[in-house]
Order: C-alpha cells, then structure tokens, then sequence
C-alpha cells in the first residue's frame, strides 16, 4: 500500500519514541468551530454604512443581558425593531440587537411610542443567527427622564 510503513520491529524506548515525535511533521492545526471562535456582526466593518466602521463581534448564543440602558429604534428592514445600547463610555463596540416579537416588546412600543429616544432598561436573553444578534426581552424598565446623569 502506498504511504503505509511497517511498525518497527521489537521494543522502542521512551527516548527513541519521544525523539521520533518530535521531529515528525506538526499537523496542521485543527480547524476552529463557529462555536468556538468570536464571529463578527455582518453590520459591522464593511457591512457598515459609514466608511472604516469599526468591527464588532457578536454576543454569544444565549448570553444575559441585564439591565443594560439602551433605545429601542426601528431596524434598517424596517420590518423589525432593535435596541441600541447607550454607550458604555470605554468600548463604543455594542452591536445593536434585533428585537424578537414576544409580549415584551408589545408593551415596550405602547410605552415609547413613536420616540426613538425613550431609554430603557432591558434584561433578555441573547441569540445569534446569520451574524446578527437578536434578543429575547424577558423584563424591560422605561426610564423617567429625571434618571438621565449628566
């Protein structure tokens, strides 16, 4: 058979065996799983609209989010609704959540209307499909205009 060598005749010591494995060729390294390795948010970089947006990487399957202080805005579909994290003040890199439709968001429209700049408090669970994020509101707090700092 081609590429096939007879196994070595007798007993091999731990030396040989060791001097054998090292400097036989090193595999190639495993490939990484999606699973594994960060992705980035296909709106993000060149997927972006402004020129050398910077690259965001997406959250992880059903990561938390909790009580982030965000806003909620309509997608650029225009078929869904997203939220929007107020910055952070150190990283700048949130990418904006699609907002999945459950009970939640129902009363998050009554409450902001048609004011994109309600913010709110959000806790949900995080899901990734397509290389976007998405979230599942599991509690949502309008905050009163007197909670903004400044």
């Amino acid at each position: 058979m081609p590429g096939y060598e007879p196994a070595a005749r007798g007993p091999v010591s731990a030396d040989q065996m060791l001097k054998a494995m090292l400097s036989a060729d090193k595999p190639s390294a495993p490939a990484r799983s999606t699973a594994d390795s960060p992705s980035k948010d296909s709106t993000s970089g060149s997927g972006a609209l402004p020129p050398n947006a910077p690259i965001v990487t997406v959250l992880p399957e059903q990561a938390q989010i909790f009580d982030r202080v965000c806003r909620l805005g309509p997608c650029s579909d225009g078929l869904h609704e997203q939220l929007t994290f107020d910055a952070d003040g150190s990283t700048l890199r949130d990418p904006p959540l699609i907002v999945l439709p459950n009970l939640k968001l129902v009363d998050l429209e009554k409450a902001a209307g048609d004011q994109h700049s309600t913010r709110i408090r959000a806790t949900g669970m995080v899901t990734e499909y397509r290389g976007r994020n998405y979230i599942l509101l599991q509690k949502i707090v309008v905050m009163a205009d007197s909670d903004r700092q400044f």
